[in-house]
């Protein structure tokens, strides 16, 4: 096997979330992983990227200093006005970056591979990966759960192309990226998500410590707050909050979203945390307050699969939102269509109603035999 360098830009909690699995991967099999956290990602406190510097040694963590970061930026900006496959121009922007190299012996070799999250090109190295021909890749967050999300968003038009390789989760993805964002449909790749395997949830829950709370005799809900962005209807929301914390026999999470950490609760809802049985979660791993629930209750996020995953019950209660989801036909999970929808099912539980293979199968399997990990390995490594 020859060896391959990765170079995994992370800048923020749930890029690390995603790429998690495929670096462990990457890892596990001995290729040399470099980590490049920018946007002041604190990769200090990301449990994951804890557990991986423990036991791989094939593992760096490299932040580069701002005057690289400066000059990355930059010089994709002048280079992108040229035919960057140009031999002389190629030949004219190395000399150019020629004083900056002894920096970056060890970030670009031959065998390296440049990966960041969805987004826009010139991002921090992609001027380094034209002129040194080094192949570049863009990985998606995970699975987008919404069907209609991008039909009123003016699109970003910007030359996606430049990637080597775009890797999208599912066919409607793949639609939108040739028709409005003009790209090569043989770059795009659809493959399935390695972050809900049910090999990777495992995996996490092995390196972290058990969340534990309430009385283990009662019936244990949870409720995943929704990022801004997703339409919440967060007078609804605040309803469904009070409304469950009084109910007898409970012990209830409310799992504030990861994406907006600094966000508050709610002060028509704060006083609830003073309850013995209520606790408004900011740092557990979403995983491991699943694992420590009988009931998930969902309406905005993919991480509903970890749920599905190990087996939850899962109450969809798509009225909390403005955005209609691949959820809403209620074949994977318990549907709910109001707040006595919600507490009817919770009262009427433990069971679970549902079989979920289906749709993990599609959204998470991308409809193959092949693990979404092991796909995307012999993709990177080919």
């Amino acid at each position: 096997m020859t060896q391959k360098k990765f170079v995994f830009h992370i800048r923020e909690y749930n890029d690390c979330d995603h790429f998690s699995p495929i670096i462990w991967k990457l890892l596990s099999v001995g290729h040399e992983v470099i980590i490049v956290p920018y946007y002041n990602f604190n990769f200090h406190d990301d449990f994951r990227i804890n557990y991986l510097l423990k036991n791989f040694r094939n593992l760096k963590i490299l932040k580069l200093s701002k005057i690289y970061i400066h000059k990355s930026t930059r010089f994709f900006m002048i280079i992108s006005k040229f035919d960057f496959n140009n031999i002389l121009v190629k030949s004219l922007f190395r000399f150019l970056n020629w004083p900056f190299k002894i920096f970056e012996k060890s970030l670009f070799s031959k065998d390296t591979v440049l990966i960041w999250d969805w987004g826009n090109p010139g991002r921090l190295s992609h001027f380094e990966g034209l002129i040194y021909n080094l192949k570049t890749i863009v990985i998606p967050h995970g699975i987008d759960i919404f069907l209609e999300r991008y039909l009123d968003e003016y699109p970003d038009f910007s030359d996606r192309n430049i990637y080597d390789t775009y890797i999208l989760n599912s066919e409607k993805q793949k639609a939108f990226a040739s028709q409005k964002l003009k790209m090569d449909l043989n770059k795009l790749k659809v493959m399935g998500c390695p972050r809900f395997t049910k090999e990777w949830i495992l995996k996490s829950l092995s390196f972290t410590d058990e969340f534990i709370f309430g009385d283990e005799n009662k019936q244990k809900v949870l409720y995943f707050v929704p990022h801004a962005d997703h339409g919440p209807k967060n007078n609804l929301i605040e309803r469904l909050i009070k409304e469950i914390s009084y109910l007898p026999g409970i012990s209830f999470v409310v799992k504030m979203s990861t994406r907006q950490k600094n966000i508050l609760v709610p002060k028509s809802v704060s006083h609830l945390e003073n309850l013995d049985h209520v606790h408004f979660d900011f740092d557990t791993p979403s995983t491991n307050l699943i694992y420590w629930s009988d009931i998930v209750i969902n309406h905005g996020s993919s991480i509903v699969f970890d749920a599905l995953q190990l087996g939850k019950t899962v109450i969809h209660a798509n009225y909390l939102d403005e955005l209609s989801s691949i959820f809403d036909d209620g074949d994977s999970t318990l549907f709910a269509n109001d707040l006595g929808e919600v507490i009817k099912i919770i009262k009427a539980l433990p069971h679970n109603a549902v079989e979920p293979k289906k749709i993990i199968e599609e959204q998470v399997f991308n409809n193959k035999d092949i693990s979404p990990l092991d796909d995307y390995y012999n993709l990177l490594t080919s």
